[in-house]
């Protein structure tokens, strides 16, 4: 009788096969991407949300020099600030 030599416990499927909660790697990686691709838009959300909301600020101030009146820009507006 002929003995493979993939035919023990270190054969390649047994090898590199993880599994978490009882789930195999196949099963788990698509939910890990999705995990990772909702808190990437949330993120950017947020960022977005931050950045329009300092942008916002300047409209009023800035269509008041429109019309002439310079002593508008002498008020802060907050703005963007960089980490």
């Amino acid at each position: 009788m002929r003995v493979e030599p993939w035919a023990g416990p270190w054969q390649p499927s047994k090898m590199f096969t993880i599994t978490a909660m009882g789930m195999s790697t196949v099963e788990v990686l698509p939910l890990l991407l999705l995990f990772v691709a909702i808190g990437c838009a949330v993120g950017c959300l947020f960022r977005r949300a931050q950045r329009c909301a300092a942008v916002a600020g300047v409209g009023s101030p800035g269509r008041a020099v429109a019309w002439g009146d310079f002593d508008a820009i002498e008020q802060p507006v907050g703005g963007v600030q960089g980490n």
